[in-house]
């Protein structure tokens, strides 16, 4: 009788060994919180619904929360306004976003800082179990006018003489301006100032990226030719990219630099904290990446995402598996276009193999690291190829997170998650709670 309990406890032990490796992650957007007009009521209520969703799926093994520190209202330019903290740089929501309006004015009825107040509400009702990441941009802001740096601002150019722009992309601030440097490391210190003490990591959004004919900005150029040593740069990228060794060498460059951008930005802010809060942390990092970045071997080259620098800079990889949109941007690259599966009922987006994506998207990733130990699958939890977005169903969802976690995925996580009470998805039942179990 002994020995049976001894067994068993022995069993239950090596099952929870197997599984506290695991996690799950969900990646959750602060718009919701905050609509104009709102008063701290209203806030402080909106604040309750996000925390109970957390409390709940905490329940069901729910381990690391990605909170979005950023808003994004001017969707059609492709970079971000707003961020839920107070900077100097940027506005927070309700502070005016107009050009047009007079610097320094706003109507906000609210006392801010929703990111720090979300993040200490999440603390309290999980009793600090729950991880939290600011998710951040990397490059992609636009500085309002009374920033000091506003008119030192250098954003990333395309090749003068291409065609090929991508008006998809992101407009991002140039890496390779210390201009640049100065604006995101203070963004990223007052992110630490107003919230250092509910923060575990950094999750940097998909915006670090750099394509092939990118970046020929005056900074860049400079910075080619006297920090690299390609003394034959010019605005033109096919001074680069005829040779192609020196082109391929010169995509690496450029992604390895925007991994050494963003783990300085993360030093900042571990750095604020110790001094502010005196926490002698250092920040966990996570980076945000196309599956393409791996499913496509020569993807670097108009990504600027390296999988090999990828996962020896940061502590994880959050891979974008989103089916529906890689279809479409993977079909493109033929003619160098590279639109995302937004709002499309295109062929390329509406006939993707979910099974085959999944499959071989694990196989890529197993490439760089073989028992996915720092490799995050972020899940589609809605179809953004019709106009509606529609919520996938269970078997989708929930299906594919099983059977990945066969495949030996070890990390998975879901976006968007949504949690107002008439709104809640994705539901706690089926496969999707089945997959939440696994991962206990």
């Amino acid at each position: 009788m002994k020995k049976i309990i001894l067994l068993t406890f022995l069993w239950l032990n090596n099952s929870w060994a197997a599984n506290q490796d695991q996690s799950s992650t969900v990646f959750m957007d602060l718009d919701m919180i905050y609509s104009l007009g709102d008063t701290d009521v209203d806030i402080e209520r909106n604040i309750g619904f996000l925390t109970d969703r957390i409390v709940r799926l905490h329940k069901q093994g729910l381990k690391t929360v990605q909170l979005a520190a950023f808003s994004n209202p001017d969707a059609v330019n492709k970079f971000y306004t707003n961020v839920f903290f107070p900077t100097t740089h940027l506005n927070e929501p309700g502070d005016e976003i107009s050009f047009s309006t007079p610097v320094g004015q706003s109507d906000s009825p609210y006392s801010g800082n929703i990111f720090a107040r979300t993040a200490k509400a999440i603390k309290a009702a999980t009793n600090g179990k729950v991880e939290i990441y600011a998710w951040m941009p990397i490059l992609s802001y636009r500085i309002k006018p009374d920033s000091n740096y506003y008119w030192g601002v250098e954003y990333v150019k395309s090749d003068l003489n291409s065609e090929n722009n991508d008006p998809n992309r992101y407009k991002r601030l140039s890496p390779f301006s210390p201009t640049t440097w100065d604006i995101v490391a203070d963004i990223y210190a007052d992110l630490a100032i107003s919230a250092g003490q509910y923060i575990d990591g950094i999750a940097f959004h998909d915006d670090g990226m750099m394509s092939d004919h990118e970046d020929v900005s005056a900074s860049a150029v400079w910075f080619y030719r006297n920090v690299w040593g390609y003394s034959n740069a010019t605005r033109n990228s096919e001074s680069i990219t005829t040779n192609p060794q020196l082109e391929l060498a010169w995509a690496v460059k450029k992604a390895v630099y925007i991994n050494k951008f963003t783990l300085y930005m993360a030093d900042v802010s571990s750095r604020f904290i110790g001094y502010y809060y005196d926490r002698d942390v250092k920040l966990k990092t996570s980076r945000h990446i196309y599956a393409s970045a791996l499913l496509d071997d020569r993807a670097y080259t108009w990504l600027g995402q390296e999988p090999d620098s990828l996962y020896s800079d940061y502590d994880s990889v959050s891979i974008e598996a989103y089916p529906y949109m890689e279809a479409r941007f993977n079909d493109s690259v033929k003619n160098n276009t590279r639109p995302l599966c937004f709002f499309t009922t295109s062929p390329s987006c509406m006939s993707v193999n979910e099974n085959t994506f999944y499959s071989q998207l694990t196989s890529a990733a197993k490439k760089y690291d073989g028992n996915l130990e720092k490799t995050l699958f972020i899940f589609q939890t809605v179809d953004w190829t019709n106009y509606g977005a529609q919520n996938l169903p269970d078997k989708s969802l929930g299906g594919a997170m099983l059977k990945t976690l066969e495949k030996g995925v070890n990390h998975i996580g879901w976006y968007p998650d949504l949690y107002f009470p008439d709104t809640k998805f994705p539901y706690i039942s089926g496969q999707f709670e089945q997959a939440l179990n696994k991962t206990r």
